[in-house]
């Protein structure tokens, strides 16, 4: 269980909740009860929290739905851990003598971009288009970082027809090799852009306590089970492409970084990549 306070509390106490839901805005909303939680994050996507909360009041939609928030794990011996973002779904569950039930789904800012739409781009590098798009898309500059290595040509063209913004940027991260994750900063949540494997955050040791359930610690947090999941991946790739101001040059090439796994299958052909414009 979980308990709101108009500030988020800086760590746990023996016997007290250990997660904490805020929703900012005028109203200071207080005592919104955790009940659960899942949180996935992924290298490339937006973080998403999915919440099962409760309160005694029953909440309008404008108080809650499109205003920011935090979630916060803070466990006993462990540095607290905070998640910004902006709420993007709110149902009301359940209606109980005392208690409403919710669900708040958290999305990272980059997962609120415009969900499709049509624009050029003319005489701009792939990180350019990039920046446009946030800044479209009312992103300020403390909510995005680019650690960019290598120098980016600008294009003539890019089109983008009828697509999503984040669904676009994707698109040109995988032409440009860069990749995003995101991160926590001063301000609320951050999305990083970074070409280069020096720009990665290592985290060599992960602790977490294991114990068998028994029934008798309650209170106490842990891991009961660990699951390894894997997936066949392709062997190697395999892009070409035609430019006519260039029309001598052969554009192809290939790449495979792990010719000995046993494990890959396959070999996915891919033009028209605009690497040679």
């Amino acid at each position: 269980m979980g308990t709101t306070r108009t500030e988020l509390p800086q760590g746990p106490l023996s016997g007290h909740a250990t997660y904490f839901l805020q929703v900012v805005g005028e109203e200071q909303i207080k005592d919104i009860s955790v009940m659960s939680f899942m949180l996935a994050e992924k290298a490339g996507e937006p973080y998403r929290i999915e919440i099962v909360a409760t309160h005694p009041t029953k909440f309008k939609r404008d108080l809650i739905l499109g205003h920011e928030a935090k979630f916060k794990i803070a466990l006993h011996g462990v540095e607290p851990r905070i998640w910004g973002g902006r709420i993007t779904h709110f149902t009301h569950l359940k209606t109980t003598k005392d208690q409403n039930i919710y669900e708040i789904v958290i999305e990272a800012h980059i997962g609120c971009l415009n969900p499709r739409t049509t624009k050029t781009y003319q005489h701009k590098s792939g990180p350019d288009v990039i920046k446009e798009i946030l800044l479209r898309n009312e992103l300020m500059d403390h909510q995005f970082i680019f650690t960019l290595r290598r120098e980016y040509p600008r294009h003539a063209f890019r089109f983008q027809y009828d697509v999503g913004d984040w669904q676009f940027i994707q698109i040109l991260m995988q032409q440009e090799g860069i990749y995003s994750y995101n991160m926590q900063g001063k301000h609320g949540d951050v999305v990083v852009f970074g070409d280069d494997i020096d720009h990665y955050i290592y985290q060599p040791t992960l602790t977490a306590p294991y114990r068998e359930i028994s029934g008798l610690d309650a209170a106490e947090q842990s891991v009961s089970v660990l699951h390894t999941r894997t997936n066949m991946v392709p062997n190697s790739i395999l892009v070409a492409d035609y430019n006519p101001d260039l029309a001598w040059e052969r554009l192809k090439a290939e790449v495979n970084v792990a010719p000995a796994d046993p494990t890959t299958y396959q070999q996915p052909y891919i033009y028209g990549t605009m690497h040679g414009f």
